[in-house]
């Protein structure tokens, strides 16, 4: 079996930029933050349409239990 490769299509995005410009994703990164939930990271996909998706991911560790939130946006047009 052959190990499938990386999208070339998958790009890194920046957090703190993308909080900035959308008021409904600053409200839920304070509510997640003030949970516990640290930012763990964000990736955007290109998609055969042109549009793109976009998620973010915090995660949070108590004890032995580990959590985490996931944030998806779907048919972004990059500009």
């Amino acid at each position: 079996m052959t190990r499938r490769k990386r999208s070339p299509r998958r790009l890194t995005v920046n957090f703190d930029k993308l909080i900035a410009e959308d008021a409904d994703l600053a409200k839920h990164d304070a509510l997640w933050t003030r949970l516990g939930y640290r930012r763990a990271g964000g990736k955007l996909f290109g998609r055969r349409d042109g549009t793109c998706t976009l998620r973010l991911v915090w995660r949070r560790t108590v004890g032995n239990v580990k959590t985490s939130v996931s944030y998806t946006m779907q048919g972004l047009s990059l500009s």
